[in-house]
């Protein structure tokens, strides 16, 4: 699930 968190707030940067 931490790999899926932290990817997560990659695409939540990119996205912003």
């Amino acid at each position: 699930m931490a790999v899926n968190e932290a990817n997560n707030s990659e695409a939540f940067a990119t996205r912003t």
